[in-house]
């Protein structure tokens, strides 16, 4: 199965590249897409997509958590949902859920949108957290399957500290806190399928990250320092991407003004620059023109610049 990922800072074009992939892909492949960072033209583009190969899929945390609540049997309570808010923390892991879900129907080919940079070191992180809480003896402790020595001893710390608790606050706010504990302990086989995903997909020779950018956003330094650090150790094959360069430009800057040439040319300039410094620490990149148009006209021509590259053997 085809795995790519898409990465970068918001606004450069990532999602919108993605699905430039997915369309591509699904010319001959069965292709799934999973966006963590919808747009509006993804969200347009669904209206009106009529391609049986295809699937778009925007992320619903809300959604995916309330399903794996009723595959349990379980109904979620006030702390839940205060837990489940974005940026919480939990909605990574419940992507992964979410991927790990999507990849089970086979799709050939599978395209993942991350959150941007400024997230995407937790979204890839996710499992480290993930072993960090289940191995917290305190956290262990709240469960009545504890039989150890020590289990037992730390058992009775948060037994005082639980009825210190229920007096300050009265018993309904800790029996909901206790059964917020229970219930995420009971998930912890499907919250450690970010583990799996991370071995099986990401950390595999066969798959690709990502990194989108342009010359119109100056944050491609701290992007790469993110993108190179969180991936050190991924075995997968790494692009950078450098959209909407202004090589789409140049054949109708004839028609252009003055001012406009100037622009160009600056903007030109700072592309230039762009590339050497991606040239110091990659081999190569993809280029993808600046192409004029809106929603899905856009899209769709975005794909065709994806056949220029053969990323497979």
């Amino acid at each position: 199965m085809i795995f790519e990922v898409f990465c970068g800072t918001g606004g450069v074009g990532k999602t919108s590249l993605s699905l430039a992939r997915a369309i591509q892909l699904a010319e001959t492949l069965e292709t799934v897409i999973l966006t963590i960072d919808p747009s509006e033209r993804l969200k347009s583009f669904i209206e009106t997509n009529n391609n049986k190969n295809l699937k778009i899929k925007i992320f619903n945390p809300e959604l995916t958590f309330k399903n794996l609540l009723k595959n349990k049997n379980k109904e979620s309570n006030r702390l839940l949902g205060i837990i489940m808010q974005k940026n919480s923390g939990m909605n990574e892991l419940l992507a992964y859920i979410e991927i790990d879900q999507l990849i089970s129907a086979g799709p050939q080919a599978f395209i993942l949108d991350t959150p941007p940079s400024k997230h995407f070191s937790d979204f890839i992180n996710i499992d480290k957290r993930v072993l960090r809480f289940y191995s917290n003896q305190m956290i262990r402790a709240l469960s009545s399957s504890k039989k150890s020595i020590l289990g037992s001893i730390i058992k009775k710390g948060v037994d005082t500290l639980l009825s210190s608790l229920k007096k300050l606050t009265g018993p309904n706010f800790v029996d909901e806190f206790l059964n917020t504990v229970e219930i995420i302990l009971d998930l912890e086989e499907e919250f450690s399928t970010a583990k799996e995903i991370k071995k099986d997909y990401f950390n595999s020779k066969g798959s690709i990250f990502y990194l989108v950018t342009n010359a119109e956003h100056s944050k491609f330094k701290e992007s790469e320092e993110i993108f190179s650090k969180e991936l050190k150790n991924i075995k997968s094959n790494k692009f950078v991407i450098i959209n909407k360069s202004s090589e789409g430009l140049i054949e109708i800057k004839k028609t252009f003004k003055q001012d406009e040439k100037n622009l160009l040319n600056s903007f030109t300039e700072k592309e230039d620059n762009l590339k050497k410094l991606i040239s110091k620490k990659y081999r190569d990149y993809l280029i993808f023109p600046e192409i004029l148009g809106h929603n899905k006209d856009y899209v769709l021509e975005l794909s065709k610049n994806w056949d220029e590259y053969e990323l497979y053997d």
